[in-house]
């Protein structure tokens, strides 16, 4: 049995504390790639990446692998937390005529004139 503040190897703990081996990306840029899979009937998504960028990223956010290997890494996350792109709203042209005018009305209604303080009755009472 080890010390608290031994290291041992095969069970990475330090001091108490697990601790997780950092994954290297090794290979060309091509080949660190990122595999995000999921289905209708689970609600986790798993993640597998050899990207040191996507494993740093997903470490920060809080999520801790499931499996940590040399050169890969699998995460197990949330579905709810996959957020997929959204395509470009295309709009035509009248609509568009329409979204600035609307624009530009609001930018309008907000200013006020300045009036001058000229006259006003605190001049009338220092004279």
């Amino acid at each position: 049995m080890a010390n608290k503040n031994e290291l041992q190897i095969d069970g990475a703990v330090r001091g108490g504390q697990r601790s997780r081996r950092q994954m290297t990306g090794k290979g060309s840029k091509r080949e660190r790639e990122t595999i995000i899979n999921f289905n209708e009937e689970s609600d986790t998504a798993s993640i597998w990446t050899a990207s040191e960028v996507i494993h740093r990223r997903l470490l920060k956010l809080g999520y801790m692998p499931s499996q940590d290997n040399e050169r890969s890494a699998v995460f197990e996350i949330p579905k709810r937390d996959i957020k997929l792109p959204r395509p470009k709203r295309t709009m035509s042209e009248a609509q568009r005529q329409k979204l600035t005018a609307m624009r530009e009305a609001k930018q309008n209604r907000g200013t006020l004139p300045i009036l001058p303080i000229t006259g006003s009755s605190l001049d009338d009472a220092k004279s």
